[in-house]
C-alpha cells in the first residue's frame, strides 16, 4: 500500500472483507458464518502502519486487516478449518489481497485453544501446508463456495 487510505476506502475494504467471509458455510450447521454471528462486521479492523520513512511523498504504509471471529462453542473442534476457510476465501476473492497483512484471531474467551488457533492460522507456512492437502481443501472448497 503506497499511501494512507481514506476512511471511505477503509470502510469499503472492511465491507468487502465482511461480505466475502460472512457467506462461508459453517462446517456443522446449515447456515453461514454471518448468519451465526461467527463473523460480525464490528469485529473487523483496519490498521495502517508506516513501513518506510523519508520524505512525505515517499512514505509507504502496510494495511492490516484484522478479523476477530467467534466460534459457536468454546470447544469447537472444527475451528482450524473455519480459520483456513476464511484465509482461503480472502486469498481467492479479496481485491488486492497481496497488498494487505491479514490477521485472523479468535475472540478472547470464546475458545479453549484460542492462542494455538491464532498461531496456526496466522502462520503462512502452516497455511500453505494445509492448502496442499487435497482432501482438506475439498472440504474447505465446500464451505467457501456456499451461497
Amino acid at each position: 500500500m503506497e499511501r494512507l487510505k481514506t476512511q471511505e476506502e477503509i470502510e469499503s475494504i472492511l465491507d468487502d472483507t465482511f461480505y466475502i467471509i460472512s457467506t462461508i458455510r459453517d462446517p456443522e450447521f446449515p447456515q453461514t458464518l454471518g448468519d451465526l454471528n461467527v463473523i460480525q462486521r464490528e469485529n473487523l479492523r483496519f490498521q495502517q502502519v508506516q513501513i518506510s520513512s523519508g520524505q512525505k511523498r515517499n512514505e509507504i504504509y502496510l494495511g492490516i486487516i484484522q478479523i476477530i471471529w467467534v466460534p459457536t462453542v468454546p470447544h469447537c473442534h472444527l475451528a482450524s478449518q473455519i480459520g483456513l476457510s476464511i484465509i482461503t476465501k480472502l486469498q481467492q476473492e479479496l481485491p488486492n489481497y497481496d497488498e494487505y497483512k491479514i490477521e485472523i484471531l479468535v475472540k478472547e474467551g470464546t475458545h479453549q485453544d484460542k492462542h494455538q488457533l491464532d498461531k496456526q492460522i496466522n502462520d503462512k507456512e502452516r497455511v500453505c501446508a494445509a492448502q496442499e492437502n487435497e482432501h482438506l481443501m475439498q472440504f474447505i472448497q465446500n464451505l467457501i463456495s456456499y451461497e
